[in-house]
């Protein structure tokens, strides 16, 4: 997918994805979401990936979904990746319950030619809230690949956000963190009170000039903001501000959370 345009949307959560009940609510989902035009060819653990993707196979894609390492042990880190060929998709996602508390999250590089028309931004908002609906997400980003105003950092949001995309979803702990009246009050193009959180939209489309010359309004919301939340030119020498986030449902019962485990 490197050699033309694509749409990426990043959901983390502190929800514990692994179950078989989310596993089937997530394939429910990807077969209806915008129309089912992203319904995958294939599945797998790795790449590559060649395990046939149908109905016949999510039996398979649970257990795949919901193994233990080792067995009986309560131990969950899964990926599984969906790949569809025409038009061309990538989804991952990565679910955790260890010995320690960790985001759980998914990935889904979507090609952006079907989101040309008229419609697309709202296709593209349907299907970010659908997964941050499904994931009960605290924090997912969307952006098209032409955006100019990028940043590299390892890590999470639970120490670092790398920086504002086109679309944002602030869940419960960034509502609190930035407050409602900022968010509300930032130059967003649009701010959309949604599930549990806050939608907001750089401009109306992902792929506006505002957002593919230039990295001036991306930077002024962030400012907006806080850019202490944001990775910066000292990082991570100096640290980024982050919210609290409830992660007990990603360690293994009967663990305790570290004595600097962030849990409100």
């Amino acid at each position: 997918m490197a050699s033309e345009s694509k749409w990426r949307l990043s959901v983390y959560t502190g929800r514990f994805l692994g179950t078989a009940t989310k596993c089937r609510e997530f394939l429910d989902v990807l077969s209806s979401m915008d129309s089912g035009r992203w319904v995958p060819d294939r599945w797998g653990h790795f790449e590559p990936i060649r395990e046939l993707y149908n109905a016949t196979a999510h039996d398979s894609i649970v257990r795949a979904w919901t193994e233990e390492r080792p067995p009986g042990s309560g131990r969950h880190d899964n990926s599984i990746l969906f790949r569809k060929h025409s038009p061309k998709a990538l989804i991952h996602v990565a679910t955790s319950r260890m010995r320690t508390p960790a985001l759980n999250c998914l990935w889904l590089d979507l090609s952006a030619g079907p989101f040309t028309g008229g419609d697309g931004s709202e296709r593209m908002i349907a299907i970010a809230r659908a997964m941050v609906h499904w994931s009960e997400a605290v924090y997912a980003t969307a952006s098209h690949s032409q955006q100019v105003h990028k940043r590299g950092a390892g890590g999470t949001p639970l120490i670092r956000l790398e920086n504002l995309d086109w679309l944002t979803f602030f869940g419960r702990p960034y509502v609190e963190m930035f407050g409602r009246k900022r968010l509300l009050d930032a130059p967003f193009h649009e701010v959309r009170e949604v599930d549990h959180g806050m939608l907001a939209l750089a401009t109306p489309r992902p792929d506006s000039a505002e957002l593919t010359t230039s990295s001036d309004l991306l930077i002024k919301l962030e400012q907006h903001l806080g850019s202490e939340a944001f990775v910066g030119a000292g990082y991570p020498e100096v640290p980024c501000r982050v919210p609290q986030f409830d992660l007990r449902d990603t360690i293994i019962e009967g663990m305790s959370l570290p004595a600097r485990g962030s849990v409100h």
